[in-house]
């Protein structure tokens, strides 16, 4: 074998080892999901994920203030979020939020977005 052969493949080896190290969750150090929720009539409603597990804790942020919820269940897509007098419940198969306050239901459609450093 001659030497272009032998450093192609060095390259090329060292190459896809670059590649696939920068492309796998490896170097990854924080990242989460963010749903924008939009009512016509209420403020929007903005969720950040660390990681979407039963008793994980959930940032909940509206136009009156900043709130930490918690998962307390998931199951085929419907993440159920539970703080005070608040239950939500986030459906990921259509992007819908269903928040119900002291018995008031009230649907919000939401977009998502993921962060990843």
């Amino acid at each position: 074998m001659n030497s272009l052969v032998k450093l192609t493949l060095v390259f090329g080896f060292f190459g896809l080892l670059v590649f696939a190290v920068v492309s796998s969750n490896v170097l990854q150090r924080y990242s989460y999901d963010i749903y924008t929720c939009k009512n016509a009539t209420l403020p929007s409603i903005e969720l950040r994920f660390n990681e979407i597990k039963t008793g994980q804790m959930v940032d909940f942020k509206q136009a009156n203030g900043m709130k930490t919820l918690r998962i307390t269940e998931n199951l085929d897509g419907i993440v159920s979020l539970d703080a005070d007098n608040l239950s939500l419940k986030l459906d990921r198969n259509t992007n819908r939020l269903y928040q119900e306050i002291n018995d008031l239901l009230t649907i919000f459609r939401c977009e998502s977005e993921s962060f990843t450093m």
